[in-house]
């Protein structure tokens, strides 16, 4: 998925009339964030958080969609090439997500994949906030190895976040940083 997390910083601004700069200060001091993608704090306590943040009697709806605002699409091409690979490989999902957000992307994906479910191109899916637990966090890449029977030396892992690829390398797990969704395509060509 493609994500502009600029474009929530700026919702977050309007929602909390105060600058995105002031937005990015708040949010380094609270880890609701944090929290909220692994499922330790419900969806309500999350925007209660950031109501209390943003000093703002904002509207559920409204926070949804502030914090919703930095996703992005899920090109077509992408899911076909997760559904090519799959036809040789197993193909797992680890996302750092949360209840808000995984009904809004599988949306995106129902719709450009003329209704074809997000898991269906998935051997299994891990989301943070189910799992309780966040990359790159190593008990994640360990809890992901376990439970799909899966080879460290084995397994690939793709993150275009260098961190998470930095935790899955410290257990021997195979990495590759994308950078853009070309990235993604010249790896498997």
């Amino acid at each position: 998925m493609d994500l502009h997390i600029d474009r929530s910083h700026q919702a977050f601004a309007e929602l909390g009339k105060t600058s995105v700069e002031e937005v990015k200060e708040k949010i380094k001091s609270t880890d609701c964030f944090v929290q909220h993608e692994k499922g330790l704090i419900s969806d309500d306590e999350f925007r209660n958080e950031i109501r209390n943040l943003l000093n703002t009697g904002a509207e559920n709806h409204e926070i949804d969609a502030a914090w919703s605002a930095m996703l992005g699409d899920v090109p077509a091409d992408r899911l076909n090439l997760l559904a090519h690979l799959r036809k040789d490989y197993k193909i797992f999902l680890l996302s750092n997500t949360n209840a808000i957000h995984v009904p809004l992307f599988s949306q995106t994906v129902k719709a450009n994949m003329d209704g074809r479910e997000l898991e269906s191109f998935f051997d299994k899916v891990y989301y943070s906030h189910v799992i309780r637990m966040r990359k790159p966090d190593p008990e994640i890449y360990t809890h992901v190895l376990d439970q799909s029977r899966l080879n460290a030396g084995e397994t690939l892992f793709l993150d275009d976040f260098k961190p998470n690829l930095d935790g899955a390398e410290k257990l021997g797990i195979n990495t590759f940083h994308v950078q853009g969704g070309q990235s993604l395509f010249n790896l498997f060509s």
